[in-house]
């Protein structure tokens, strides 16, 4: 057995059991976090790796909420979390929907009675956005430097100038991914629309024999 808790009177005692048989949620709560993972690992079954990514870059939006009793977290709470996220109204709306959907399992547990997803509905998402710093143009001067200076670093920035690859997509090119018939088969990417197929130019075939570095790992930048 389990203590629901300690109470001055036992009419008050009695209550406290009469509700818990009527809706056995843990009273004591559960972190957020340890009820994600059990939700997580259901979750992940039987949905796209890329799927599965974007929901563990939302959770990681919510880090600031892991360490939370999700039966202790009032509407102050989750409105003040949003209001300091930094992220546009797009991105809060997907992580507010990442949020119901673990408030769902939840309940769906008997880990929190229904009604508490209603707070929830409440969650004002309209608040100011962060102001985006506008992409800063790689100029044709900046190009021919980096052909001038012929060196790893420089061979793997041009690389990605001509092929348009992301980082990772340059990586799991290197891992995953070939080359046939002048063509790069990106077979891993951030989205499925990234996906694709990328017909190397002349510049970037010059390129293409000295792309894939060993030494990759050590350049995060």
């Amino acid at each position: 057995y389990k203590y629901i808790g300690y109470y001055r009177t036992k009419t008050e005692a009695m209550n406290a059991l009469a509700d818990y048989n009527k809706s056995p949620y843990s009273l004591n709560g559960e972190l957020l976090k340890d009820i994600y993972e059990r939700f997580f690992e259901a979750y992940k079954e039987k949905r796209a790796a890329s799927t599965v990514d974007a929901m563990e870059t939302k959770w990681r939006h919510l880090s600031p909420l892991h360490d939370a009793k999700l039966s202790d977290l009032t509407r102050k709470d989750l409105q003040e979390y949003f209001d300091h996220l930094d992220a546009t109204e797009i991105t809060k709306r997907k992580i507010k929907v990442t949020l119901k959907l673990i408030f769902d399992y939840a309940v769906r547990y008997d880990i929190i009675p229904p009604e508490r997803t209603a707070i929830l509905d409440y969650i004002d998402l309209s608040g100011k956005e962060i102001e985006r710093r506008p992409h800063n143009r790689i100029t044709d001067e900046e190009i021919e430097e980096l052909w001038e200076m012929d060196d790893e670093m420089s061979q793997f920035l041009l690389f990605l100038i001509y092929t348009g690859l992301r980082c990772g997509e340059y990586q799991s090119v290197t891992e995953n991914g070939f080359i046939e018939d002048n063509i790069i088969h990106v077979n891993q990417s951030k989205t499925a629309a990234g996906v694709r197929e990328v017909p190397l130019s002349d510049k970037a075939l010059k390129l293409t024999r000295r792309a894939v570095f060993p030494s990759y790992d050590n350049m995060k930048y």
